[in-house]
């Protein structure tokens, strides 16, 4: 596999990536493995992408088969006792993004 290969295949991980981030919602994977087809990535090719930017935290598994990206969007009650910030989309506290 030459440099370029590999400079190419970032790039469409890349692509994918801010596919996810500009939905802002969570994402079923067969609108991903779409995207992923038009770009042309093959189905396990795109599943050791997803795996590996799970691990790395750059987008989240909500479930199985649903994976969603950063939240940007948090909200938080109006009484200002402290409470934390909980995101829009996933719910989670915004200590765990």
């Amino acid at each position: 596999m030459e440099y370029k290969d590999y400079d190419y295949n970032f790039i469409r991980e890349k692509k994918i990536i801010g596919f996810i981030n500009l939905i802002g919602a969570p994402v079923e994977r067969k609108e991903i493995k779409e995207y992923a087809i038009n770009l042309g990535i093959k189905d396990r090719t795109l599943s050791d992408i997803l795996k590996r930017n799970v691990k790395e935290a750059k987008i989240k598994r909500l479930s199985h088969g649903i994976y969603i990206g950063k939240c940007k969007m948090f909200y938080t009650y109006d009484n200002h006792y402290g409470e934390a910030r909980w995101c829009i989309n996933c719910g989670q506290p915004e200590a765990e993004h």
